[in-house]
């Protein structure tokens, strides 16, 4: 039966940080752990610079040669930086090389909902490998699904074989917390934590979601065809085939066919697409906004997540004023309440 843990953690590299560490610490049970060491640190093929997808050959073959109860560092959806991801058969035949190799999957899924719009689709080659009972790691991250950037709020899981290895490996990743960082910011993981425990506001996240998703798509298609007006020199279907919000070209890396002044014409092409694409915020944003306005569903949406902010800003002035009165604070602090709105004069 596997048994999960879930310290909260900075997302991203720190988690990835945190796992070494603890792999350094835990000590190994008669007869030896997958936690007992730190391996040397070796790159798999993942990307086709022909094609610009995923070079699965040197993939698997590579997966193939690597000491049993290595880490195996993948992407859970959405690629960064190449924009390529294992197909679901591809998913299913990793999870069998991982098996037989007996290897340790570390998962780092900061892009979740950003592939398909669908957050379980995007979970499904996690939930592949933990249904399949193989230990495993997960990094998560809600700075870009949530726009939480600044908060840096995240989690790393960890899915073990036994009670007992859960408590052993709990105890040593509390260790190196505890020097690291100790206490994450709480706020960004209350939000969090507030939007998927209440069902309305998890389905406006998912909402949302789909929405990006779907804006990344509309401008890979608006990119793909005016690189096609611009006659600008390749095969760029890949634009179309890749997903989430990277797309690697290739252009300067190994692999590219054409020569180096060629490579400087279609950089020119691309700035030349871009720029009408990305330099006029203002026109940009009153699309938007006429948009959500002429949109019923999308105003009430707007208008729901104004309520919501509203809401929060009031709940923020009560917060303080009483925060204020417990400490004692001198004055009267009544116009905290009285005041409105995101500004406050005191």
């Amino acid at each position: 039966m596997s048994e999960p843990i879930s310290p909260r953690a900075l997302p991203g590299s720190p988690s990835a940080r945190l796992t070494v560490l603890a792999r350094q610490l835990t000590a190994s049970p008669a007869g030896g752990s997958r936690w007992e060491h730190v391996p040397q640190v070796r790159e798999y093929r993942y990307f086709a610079p022909a094609t610009r997808g995923l070079d699965w050959a040197g993939m698997t073959a590579d997966l193939a040669s690597a000491p049993p109860g290595s880490v195996l560092l993948l992407h859970a959806c959405a690629h960064n930086p190449t924009g390529v991801d294992p197909s679901p058969d591809q998913w299913r035949q990793l999870l069998a090389l991982a098996t037989e190799r007996q290897l340790l999957p570390f998962f780092d899924s900061a892009y979740q909902g950003f592939a398909s719009g669908d957050l379980d689709a995007d979970a499904a080659a996690v939930r592949l490998f933990a249904g399949s009972g193989l230990e495993l790691l997960l990094a998560q991250s809600f700075a870009k699904n949530m726009g939480l950037y600044g908060e840096r709020a995240g989690a790393l899981s960890v899915v073990c074989g036994s009670k007992d290895l859960a408590v052993r490996v709990e105890s040593q990743l509390k260790q190196v917390i505890r020097p690291m960082y100790s206490n994450p910011p709480a706020h960004g993981a209350a939000i969090a934590a507030r939007v998927m425990a209440d069902p309305r506001l998890r389905e406006l996240w998912k909402d949302e979601l789909r929405g990006m998703a779907g804006r990344i798509k509309s401008m890979r298609v608006a990119l793909y065809e005016a690189l096609l007006a611009r006659n600008v020199p390749g095969d760029w279907s890949f634009v179309l085939k890749q997903i989430g919000m990277f797309s690697f070209t290739g252009a300067r890396g190994p692999g590219w066919a054409g020569s180096k002044d060629l490579a400087v014409r279609v950089e020119s092409q691309l700035k030349q697409v871009i720029r009408p694409m990305y330099s006029n915020p203002p026109a940009h944003g009153a699309a938007i906004a006429a948009r959500v306005m002429a949109d019923p569903r999308l105003r009430e949406l707007w208008k729901d997540e104004l309520r919501g902010m509203a809401g929060r800003i009031k709940s923020m002035r009560v917060a303080l004023y009483e925060a204020l009165l417990a400490r004692n604070v001198p004055g009267d602090w009544s116009f905290v309440l009285k005041q409105i709105g995101m500004f406050s004069f005191t």
